[in-house]
Parts: C-alpha cells; structure tokens; sequence
C-alpha cells in the first residue's frame, strides 16, 4: 500500500519453523528469512533472531543482492546472549557478527537489530547464519525470528 509515493506497510518474513545446523561456520542463507524489496529509497530495517545451541556458537549477516547506495545497510542494536545483555555497535548489516558462547537450551538467546539502508535497486534482503565455529552440537535459529523492512524515503542518487 502507498502513500504518496511511499509503500507504508512493512514488508516482513517470520520463521515458521526451527532450522538446526551442525558442523559448519558458513554463513549460509534462511530460506525462510528473506523479503523482497519492490524498489529503491530509504528504509527501515528491524531483524529479530533467536537461537539456542551447544558449543558451536552463532554467527549472522544480511546480504543484498540488488545495489546499495555508498550508504550501504546501517544496523545497531542489543543482544543476550549466555545470561548478558549487550549493545551491538552500528555496523555494515553485510558484515558478521558472532557470539562464541549460547545458550545451551531453549528459550536461549537473542540478537535484535534496528537501522536504516539505501537502496538504489530492487532485490532480496537475506538473513545468513552459522556457528560460529564448527561444532557437531547443533545451533538452532527458532521459529518466530523475523525480518521486516519499511520504506521511509524515496530514492536518491
């Protein structure tokens, strides 16, 4: 739906169902956890994911395979993760980010991002994850995380 110009309803994907995975620290799509972006400008961009697992640990990006703006993608926000709370430095939303100790069972823990992108293009915003070191223990990204995208502006140079 737009108005003036501008879609004012999110675009959102929800994890239906826990996806476990073991023995690797490839950064690897969700195929769950992806939304397309109709078009460029400026948006909004929220991301929840929870996890639990054994020793492997976690690790996540977002990836774009439409064009940015120099501005690129611009997340910040917290995490609990293993008992602590922290803040998560504003940072490229392309690069990852890991947590070497989880929560062993569920509910687990959390990362949560807020921030802005610029795209110049159409395309699909994804989530990645892995462990963050191989480990036969499963990490488990839990039904419910979601990502979610609003458009703010319209396009600029």
């Amino acid at each position: 739906f737009k108005h003036r110009g501008i879609f004012i309803m999110p675009i959102m994907a929800v994890k239906a169902a826990n996806t476990s995975r073991t023995s690797t620290a490839t950064l690897a799509n969700d195929s769950e956890l992806v939304i397309a972006i109709p078009e460029g400008g400026q948006y909004e961009i929220e991301v929840f994911l929870q996890f639990y697992g054994g020793a492997g640990g976690f690790a996540r990006a977002l990836t774009y395979d439409g064009t940015t703006h120099a501005d690129g993608i611009n997340v910040g926000g917290q995490q609990h993760v293993n008992g602590t709370g922290a803040v998560l430095a504003v940072i490229d939303g392309t690069d990852s980010v890991a947590s070497a100790t989880i929560t062993a069972a569920d509910p687990g823990d959390y990362h949560r991002l807020v921030g802005s992108a610029h795209f110049t293009t159409s395309g699909n915003l994804r989530v990645q994850w892995a462990q963050n070191s191989s480990n036969a223990s499963a990490t488990t990204l839990k039904a419910g995380s979601f990502i979610r995208a609003r458009k703010l502006a319209s396009a600029t140079s």
